[in-house]
């Protein structure tokens, strides 16, 4: 059974109807270029619309597409495609398109990130997520670059993303040591090249209100690449290139650090329809390549996004202390040690019923599921209660155990199985909810309507057998501390 943190898309009764390719340049590019870059996007859509369509049972499964650069920056642009219904006829899913529009897309040059995602990207974050830590950029930026290296290698893994972002070119100038400069000094020499690309305010006026500066600085022709930079002639007659060396640097858009550390994320997306399990890459990335790559590097640091595994273990603590206040709860009420034990059986009974409706419904574990199944606790043991205290009753009106065991059961079948498919049949229209706000209940639903559906079947066996079991060891506990073999049938009427 496969398992991943949230779960970004689904490909059984119900798809996402909008999707969507990402491009971010660098910091700075002309937004001409970005257009000419998002184009090579486009176009590999169009080239697999006859091929969709085919699979799609001859239909064209795209509605309509919106190309948008500039969003955010020169550097970015976005293509949004919606898809039709599948009660359009629609056949292929949304994630088969997907992956195909990724798959025919070229390498795009000059791109930071090409990123192919559903409506709901972001939310919970990338599967694969692993954070690099040091103080040495080199250091950084090398390790940065053998994971990806790897990553890409890797089958399944898609829209790797760093974010080490480039910024914008700048340009460095060194003010030589060695060249007397007496009549101009390194601030005139810097505020000379910013007046000649910036401009300097040499007058204003009013006009409608406002005042309008009125700058002025050298010819578009001159400020157009490095070389004329260097020819540009300073006050005292020099040439700027003959008291200062210059050169173009692409700096960090940003600086990210933790605990005081430089830190880089490296994250990445799992194509489902390529079967890659999200589970055995993570293991083999901190079983394997890690160790590789701090070994390579022993001044770096790694680590695995936190969010995942604190939303884990926060889970996994509220749920363990739930069952523990449901156990004191029963034992009290029971006033016995073992028998909540039966009771709570059905706890994981239904966990059972969970896992094997994501498997029926082809949508991997997450983190919602969980939530699911959490809520569902509470439901099934308030079956099980029912049962044991039928059985019980059974027992006080003077029939045997065998009697009670199998009379007690059948007695509450009907409450049960009501109750039950009740809130079954409540719950099951969202498990075929193409919304894009139902999306993140889905999981949540599954868990509970196969958990319980499961359970109400299961406990209606297990919970007699296992009740018949408790009373047994009821029986040899009062022979081993206080010498007395008592009937299951004394041991129920006389608690």
């Amino acid at each position: 059974m496969k398992g991943i943190f949230f779960n970004k898309s689904v490909n059984y009764f119900f798809e996402l109807s909008v999707k969507h390719p990402e491009l971010k340049m660098s910091q700075g590019t002309a937004i001409e270029v970005t257009e000419e870059k998002v184009r090579i996007i486009v176009d590999s859509l169009e080239d697999i619309k006859s091929k969709i369509t085919e699979d799609s049972g001859g239909v064209n499964p795209i509605r309509d597409y919106l190309v948008t650069v500039g969003v955010g920056g020169s550097h970015n642009a976005m293509v949004r495609v919606k898809l039709i219904r599948s009660i359009e006829g629609r056949t292929i899913t949304g994630q088969e398109v997907l992956d195909l529009w990724r798959l025919h897309t070229p390498t795009i040059s000059a791109a930071i990130s090409t990123d192919f995602f559903t409506l709901n990207k972001g939310i919970g974050g990338k599967p694969i997520s692993i954070k690099l830590k040091s103080n040495e950029i080199e250091t950084l930026v090398n390790a940065e670059q053998k994971l990806i290296d790897y990553l890409r290698g890797v089958p399944g893994v898609t829209n790797i993303n760093s974010s080490s972002e480039a910024g914008p070119l700048s340009v460095h100038v060194n003010i030589r040591n060695d060249i007397g400069i007496s009549s101009l000094s390194e601030s005139e020499i810097i505020a000379t090249i910013a007046n000649r690309y910036h401009g300097k305010s040499v007058d204003f006026f009013y006009g409608q209100n406002s005042e309008v500066k009125i700058n002025l600085r050298g010819p578009i022709n001159e400020r157009l690449n490095l070389p004329q930079l260097k020819s540009m002639r300073l006050p005292n007659g020099l040439v700027l290139s003959q008291v200062a060396d210059l050169e173009l640097i692409r700096g960090e858009a940003s600086i990210r650090r933790s605990n005081g550390v430089k830190t880089i994320k490296v994250s990445a997306d799992v194509a489902s329809s390529t079967g890659a399990n999200v589970t055995s890459i993570n293991k083999e990335i901190s079983d394997v390549f890690i160790p590789m790559l701090e070994n390579k590097y022993p001044d770096l640091d790694t680590a695995k996004d936190e969010g995942t595994d604190k939303s884990f273990r926060s889970m996994t603590v509220g749920f363990i202390i739930s069952l523990l206040v449901i156990y004191l709860l029963l034992a009290t009420y029971f006033r016995s040690y073992l028998e909540p034990v039966i009771v709570m059986a059905a706890i994981f009974i239904s966990l059972i019923g969970a896992v094997l409706g994501h498997g029926i419904m082809g949508i991997p574990l997450s983190i919602l599921s969980g939530f699911g199944i959490v809520g569902l606790a509470g439901i099934v043991v308030n079956d099980s209660v029912i049962i044991v205290e039928s059985i019980k009753n059974e027992v006080k009106r003077g029939e045997s155990i065998e009697n009670a065991l199998q009379n007690g059961a059948l007695n509450r079948l009907l409450p049960i199985f009501l109750t039950s498919m009740t809130l079954i049949i409540s719950s099951s229209p969202l498990l075929f909810e193409s919304s894009a706000e139902a999306l993140y209940l889905i999981p949540i639903i599954i868990s509970f309507v196969f958990g319980l559906a499961f359970s109400t079947v299961a406990i209606l066996l297990v919970i007699p057998i296992g009740y018949a079991i408790i009373l047994d060891q009821m029986i040899l506990l009062n022979k081993i501390f206080y010498g007395k073999s008592p009937t299951p049938e004394e041991l129920i009427i006389n608690e």
